[in-house]
């Protein structure tokens, strides 16, 4: 599932600064995700759990 956005080309100058950027960006929204499913089976175990 590797889109061409994740493959940025590294080019010498002031783009490497805004690649740098997008890949933290990348990088902060992945861990919010997996944040998000951890919570999301947390409750489901719960919800499991009760009934």
């Amino acid at each position: 599932m590797i889109s061409s956005r994740h493959r940025i080309p590294i080019t010498p100058g002031t783009n490497c600064r805004k690649t740098e950027l997008k890949r933290h960006g990348q990088r902060l929204n992945f861990k919010k995700q997996v944040q998000k499913t951890e919570q999301y089976q947390r409750l489901k175990l719960m919800k499991s759990r009760h009934s």
